[in-house]
């Protein structure tokens, strides 16, 4: 027997997934030989198991990190919101009570709260994890005064659902299965959500983290599907790194913006202070494979990637699922030399909505400038609704007439050339019998005088759009965003259409609308305005040949 084999048997060594052992004879023998022989061997051994029981008795400052937890507190540097979208066995309720518990132990006076589907859950499932993340030292101080308290059973958990550490701080047990009310006054400087959680807590939670600069993790396995708060996350974002998965087909997308076989892992949300983590089942290498496999034979691929990768299926796919991150770029890039178009869906007792377009020399569209833009807020916001529900933007301000919107498209546009401006045929054209009898929209837009001093004073002409139905509006826009999205990007393939990122809501519109909302959709007035120029048919029109009359002003 060599050396290897012996200290092999001497010690019995446990298997542990994150400090693998040799498997083969000349394994053993080669790091007996890299080690220095039979008693470093043996030093080595001893010290593993030594690593292996500090990893189990005190995890917070032992325990294991895997690569997705590191991301998302890096993440958390910059942003304020994290969606950690987990495979079963993931690590993500780890991951959270370790996270909460690091932010209760390095900072002083801190308010941490845990979230959990009901208070019975949260004892059997949130509470345990939590308690064993503790320092050991901490673990059964008991109440020492009037301040400081750590009492935990394991049929109870916390008493009261709180404790309150040596340093100040405190942990905070809540469950979505009590009255929302019951966060009133508290202020937050971590939040963690593990599992599902409703609209009307997430809101609430919402204000309670300002005034402390606090952050919200939500650690989810999304068995409930779409929820209104994933949709918050996912509506609109764009997969900036991916990962591989060894339990997709190898040969196939899975998913928009992933390359063949692989799922998503960091997305960039909508909203810049929020983004998005997947933790697949396979990267815990506390998981066995083996079993991974055997659980995910004969699965759909919609249950794979839900329950290995934690990512859900919408109920109905966005109409424009070509559009994305090549179609987006920085306001300085927009070419200066446009012919320019002005595009508008007017509202009734809404604001309007409007879009700017230009196209260059090589016949492609830009979408350059919007209004209401996002200095007034969203014009719409996920909710359970398929397209969303309106933003604060459709309102704000609402109530302009047609003088008012003549002076702010003029001084938006800050006297540039519009080649054509085109509205709406319906609204349009529909008489505005408040305003004067027998005129519509357009016709009082062109009711200005020539060459008036007062911006609002002047001239308008816009065209109606050429009437279309909204599917051959949107097979007509598909032509916009179409390219080989497997392929580089390059001069000869790229999305014929780009939208400054300014364009806050149209970008929105385009990354969310399903059409499913039909002509109530919270997100179809940008889409129409679309649909309007495409059916137009937008050309570049050569400075040096002869002008269009168009859609100026006089």
């Amino acid at each position: 027997m060599n050396a290897g084999e012996e200290k092999l048997k001497e010690f019995r060594p446990r298997e542990w997934p994150t400090l693998p052992l040799p498997r083969t004879r000349m394994e053993w023998d080669g790091l007996a030989g890299r080690l220095g022989g039979a008693d470093k061997l043996a030093e080595f051994l001893r010290r593993r198991e030594e690593l292996i029981d500090l990893e189990v008795s005190d995890p917070l400052r032992h325990g294991y990190e895997m690569e997705s937890w590191r991301r998302v507190r890096e993440l958390l540097k910059t942003k304020d919101e994290v969606l950690a979208l987990g495979g079963n066995g993931s690590g993500k309720s780890w991951f959270a009570a370790r996270l909460g518990v690091r932010a209760l132990v390095e900072h002083e006076n801190w308010n941490v709260a845990f979230f959990h589907t009901t208070n019975e859950s949260s004892i059997n499932q949130q509470q345990e994890i939590v308690w064993r993340t503790l320092p050991p030292e901490w673990r059964s101080l008991g109440k020492v005064s009037s301040l400081v308290n750590v009492s935990y059973t394991r049929q109870n958990g916390f008493s009261n659902g709180r404790f309150t550490l040596p340093n100040g701080s405190r942990g905070l047990f809540f469950n979505v299965s009590q009255d929302v009310r019951v966060v009133a006054g508290y202020k937050f400087e971590l939040v963690l959500v593990d599992e599902w959680m409703p609209d009307e807590f997430f809101d609430e939670i919402e204000m309670r983290l300002p005034e402390r600069h606090g952050k919200i993790v939500i650690t989810y396995t999304p068995v409930e599907g779409y929820t209104p708060v994933v949709k918050r996350f996912l509506e609109g974002a764009t997969v900036v790194e991916t990962q591989p998965a060894r339990f997709m087909p190898q040969n196939a997308r899975a998913v928009a913006g992933c390359p063949r076989g692989h799922m998503p892992y960091v997305l960039e949300c909508f909203r810049k202070d929020r983004a998005v983590v997947c933790f697949a089942s396979e990267g815990n290498p506390y998981n066995s494979v083996e079993e991974l496999t055997k659980r995910c034979a004969g699965q759909t691929s919609a249950w794979v990637k839900l329950r290995m990768y934690g990512w859900p299926e919408r109920a109905r796919g966005v109409a424009f699922p070509k559009f994305g991150k090549a179609n987006i770029v920085r306001d300085d890039q927009a070419p200066g030399e446009l012919t320019r178009y002005c595009v508008a869906d007017p509202g009734g007792s809404k604001n309007w909505f409007i879009v700017w377009l230009g196209v260059d020399r090589s016949g492609e569209v830009w979408a350059y400038r919007e209004w209401p833009d996002e200095r007034m807020g969203e014009w719409a916001l996920p909710s359970e609704r398929p397209d969303g529900k309106p933003g604060p933007a459709q309102r704000a301000e609402a109530g302009r007439g047609i003088r008012a919107y003549r002076e702010l498209i003029l001084e938006l546009e800050r006297g540039e050339d519009i080649y054509e401006r085109l509205m709406d045929p319906r609204a349009g054209a529909a008489y505005q019998a408040a305003a004067e009898e027998g005129t519509s929209i357009i016709g009082l837009m062109a009711e200005g005088h020539p060459g008036a001093k007062a911006v609002a004073d002047r001239t308008m002409i816009w065209q109606a759009a050429p009437a279309s139905r909204v599917e051959e509006g949107v097979d007509l826009l598909q032509a916009w965003f179409d390219y080989d999205s497997e392929a580089p990007l390059s001069g000869l393939n790229h999305p014929r259409f780009r939208v400054t990122e300014s364009c806050r809501n149209l970008i929105y519109a385009l990354s969310t609308w399903t059409g499913a909302d039909g002509e109530k959709g919270a997100t179809k007035d940008p889409i129409d305005c679309l649909r309007y120029a495409v059916k137009r048919g937008l050309i570049w029109d050569d400075p040096g040949a002869a002008r269009s009359w168009g859609g100026g002003s006089y």
